[in-house]
């Protein structure tokens, strides 16, 4: 008569126990009705419960991928003073380059940064 009742049912003469009928076997006991598993689905199924275990540690190890996270975030960290530090070297080439050939921003440099005044100038401070 065969399993027709469930759909999928792979039951078969050789896996019925004495004195039971066909369809009664994946009733009574449904893993009798599986087949076995291929070696490919055993590796398959090894491989993905070895990459969930690998997953887990990594992510309690402090060495692992939250050490990862940390050391991306120093290297964006790191790479944005490198931008800032580059700016600012460009702007001090800028003014040395004019120091050296302007004399306005020489006379400028010394009144803020020396103090000096121009003969009969008269300084206010304010506070």
């Amino acid at each position: 008569m065969g399993c027709t009742r469930l759909a999928g049912c792979v039951a078969t003469p050789r896996m019925a126990p004495e004195g039971l009928e066909e369809d009664f076997l994946p009733v009574l006991d449904p893993l009798l009705a599986w087949e076995p598993v291929s070696a490919r689905r055993k590796f398959w199924w090894f491989g993905l419960c070895a990459a969930v275990a690998l997953g887990v540690i990594s992510a309690s190890d402090a060495r692992g991928f939250r050490r990862y996270l940390r050391l991306q975030h120093e290297l964006e960290t790191l790479s944005n003073r490198k931008h800032q530090l580059i700016e600012q070297n460009r702007q001090l080439r800028e003014e040395i380059q004019a120091l050296r050939e302007d004399p306005e921003s020489i006379e400028r440099a010394v009144r803020e940064e020396l103090g000096f005044i121009r003969p009969g100038e008269v300084v206010f401070n304010v506070e």
